[in-house]
């Protein structure tokens, strides 16, 4: 891991020792959820915020709402977007929705985990 090796590099303790002016860590990729733990420590103080962000191939999708430490969807930002009930993924010729069409969805703070994105 990255920082693992500055810390190695640098024979510091913690990245607030290499960067003390360190305030804020932007991640995304993957969920973050069970590796937070690993980096606050590799961090070191508390004073240093992780935003989530969601980016894809196609376009950035969605930052982390710092106010509710969720995933808050852009539908504007140059990506067209279309929806298909999940029990219609499999189907030759799914019933296509598109942002106007549906409503928002109760889903984990990641908001991955209730839906399937499938690359066209």
């Amino acid at each position: 891991m990255l920082f693992e090796r500055i810390l190695q590099y640098t024979g510091k303790q913690c990245l607030a020792e290499v960067w003390p002016s360190l305030r804020l860590v932007v991640h995304g990729g993957t969920k973050f959820d069970p590796y937070r733990d690993r980096f606050r420590c590799l961090v070191g103080c508390d004073r240093v915020h992780f935003v989530e962000t969601y980016p894809t191939s196609e376009g950035f999708i969605a930052p982390e709402d710092p106010r509710h430490r969720l995933l808050r969807f852009l539908p504007e930002h140059g990506v067209f977007f279309e929806f298909v009930p999940v029990g219609e993924l499999d189907a030759d010729r799914p019933t296509r929705h598109t942002i106007a069409e549906v409503g928002p969805a109760i889903s984990d703070r990641s908001g991955r985990e209730r839906r399937n994105v499938k690359i066209v």
